[in-house]
């Protein structure tokens, strides 16, 4: 995340977080990392942003399209019972439909 962040101040880009999912609430894990993001990002101009109800990739778009964004990144992060979240195929899926770069970081403390 140092990258990302290093990479908004040199180009004083905001960071829009965006969470997608079939839940309207955050759990406890999810408002602790919210919390950690706020620690990370402070001093920068950023927003969190939730869509609900919406396949991924659609979600993606959308956000991308509607921010007017310049870039997209993800962290890349593996879970013990999926695998990793973001598959190759999501990745290839947005790398077609997007008009901006996407940039995929990995998650080296969970390899």
């Amino acid at each position: 995340m140092n990258y990302l962040i290093e990479l908004a101040k040199n180009c004083g880009a905001a960071i829009r977080i965006l969470h997608v999912s079939e839940e309207t609430e955050l759990n406890k894990t999810q408002l602790n990392n919210k919390k950690l993001l706020e620690e990370y990002y402070k001093g920068l101009d950023y927003t969190f942003h939730a869509l609900e109800h919406v396949d991924v990739t659609t979600a993606i778009y959308c956000f991308i399209e509607s921010r007017e964004s310049d870039m997209v990144a993800f962290i890349n992060k593996k879970h013990a019972f999926f695998g990793s979240i973001l598959t190759k195929p999501l990745v290839k899926q947005i790398g077609h439909i997007s008009k901006v770069p996407v940039l995929v970081m990995h998650d080296i403390k969970n390899q």
